[in-house]
């Protein structure tokens, strides 16, 4: 049996949070894949509506993440965004 983790982070103006956010992400899959080999480990940063550097910051630590991607919408709220 595969092991497939997905993660969703809604962020609405985050820039002061985000990085040490997907720094503790980074560390998570990090220890998951070596415990978990075969595990499929994804996380999606939903940017809710960002009107800071948020998407920016998300963009540069993607970079390197192969696990990471984002996905940008209107501001429609934690919940919805969760959901999309």
């Amino acid at each position: 049996m595969t092991l497939r983790l997905d993660v969703v982070v809604p962020a609405h103006d985050e820039q002061d949070r985000i990085v040490a956010c997907l720094e503790a992400l980074a560390t998570a899959v990090t220890t998951l894949q070596h415990q978990h080999p075969d595990a499929s480990i994804h996380v999606t940063v939903v940017l809710d509506g960002c009107t800071d550097d948020t998407a920016g910051l998300v963009a540069s630590f993607a970079a390197g993440s192969p696990w990471l991607e984002t996905l940008v919408t209107d501001h429609v709220g934690v919940g919805r965004a969760r959901s999309l």
